[in-house]
């Protein structure tokens, strides 16, 4: 099966990674503040939605026509696992992924960090959850989630960092190339 070959994806989608970003931003940053009740809420809300989120962009991906996003995120066939093996000969030469091109070394990293953000935050619901019936502690029950909840947490504020770094570097890039 051959990945559609996409210029632009479909506009949900673009909605979708904004709403996931959107969350992820306020989830991570809420987050930073925990200790302190007041940011319990937000973090909670946003967390919520940010699951919400997820799963409706797992489905869309499971749904899509010829399932290209699935194919972008996580490049499994031999064609696609190719274009990383390229990906990393062009970042020794100091040279980033093309853009817009399916699969390859940024759809893998993008697919790393759907799985860390859906880990992430498919726990917090019900930790948050568990927050509201037992408002002035967290059950012990919960200490393993609470872990897990935590430890893809740094996955994806790493993922969050480097994401956006390269964001940035690839629009002063092009925008260099354009002058």
């Amino acid at each position: 099966m051959n990945p559609v070959k996409l210029k632009h994806w479909h506009p949900f989608t673009g909605i979708l990674h904004f709403c996931i970003a959107l969350f992820t931003t306020i989830n991570m940053l809420t987050g930073l503040f925990l200790p302190t009740a007041f940011w319990v809420l937000p973090h909670g809300i946003s967390g919520s939605l940010l699951a919400l989120t997820v799963l409706i962009h797992w489905i869309w991906s499971f749904c899509y026509q010829n399932k290209a996003m699935l194919h972008h995120q996580f490049p499994y066939t031999k064609e696609l696992r190719k274009t990383i093996e390229e990906d990393l000969k062009n970042l020794l030469k100091f040279k980033i992924p093309i853009r817009g091109r399916p699969g390859g070394l940024p759809g893998m990293v993008e697919g790393f960090g759907l799985i860390a953000i859906t880990i992430m935050s498919l726990s917090g619901p019900f930790l948050f959850g568990n927050y509201l019936i037992h408002t002035d502690h967290l059950s012990t029950n919960f200490d393993w989630l609470l872990n897990l909840h935590g430890f893809f947490a740094n996955f994806v504020w790493i993922y969050w960092c480097g994401h956006v770094g390269m964001a940035l570097l690839t629009f002063y890039l092009e925008r260099k190339k354009s002058i």
